[in-house]
Order: structure tokens, then C-alpha cells, then sequence
């Protein structure tokens, strides 16, 4: 585990979850293939998806697709 992922997972996670503007929060990987989305739900709640490790992820509060070959190219 990255030294900062143990933040972004957690605190942070916390942290941006009593923002109620905030209807998405990614976290990505720097050092290998692995992203995390949490979005806010119909009842304001934070639920997760899926992890990710390829494909392309649809970023609904930019309405805006980030395919993941693109973020972690050799």
C-alpha cells in the first residue's frame, strides 16, 4: 500500500463525505493500476464502486469518461 492511500482511504474519505457539494471522489494509484470511486448517492450518502484496474471509469459529476489506459501510460 502506497504510503498516502491509508489517508486518501480514510481520513480524507471522512473528511470530503461531510462536504455535501462533493458528489465524487476518486482515488488512483501512482505506482500500479488501481482506482477507486466513491459517489453520493440519491440520499447523500457515499456508496463505493468497484475497484478498477483497466477499462474506462464515467465521472458523472463532470460528465466525463477517464479511460484508464490514458492515467497510467508507460
Amino acid at each position: 500500500m502506497s504510503p498516502n492511500r491509508g489517508d486518501d482511504l480514510g481520513e480524507k474519505t471522512d473528511d470530503y463525505r461531510t462536504i455535501g457539494k462533493v458528489q465524487e471522489y476518486v482515488v488512483a494509484d501512482s505506482r500500479k493500476r488501481w482506482v477507486r470511486v466513491y459517489r453520493r448517492n440519491a440520499d447523500g450518502l457515499f456508496v463505493l464502486d468497484p475497484d478498477r484496474i483497466g477499462g474506462s471509469l464515467w465521472l458523472g459529476s463532470i460528465e466525463n469518461s477517464l479511460d484508464l489506459d490514458d492515467l497510467y501510460t508507460e
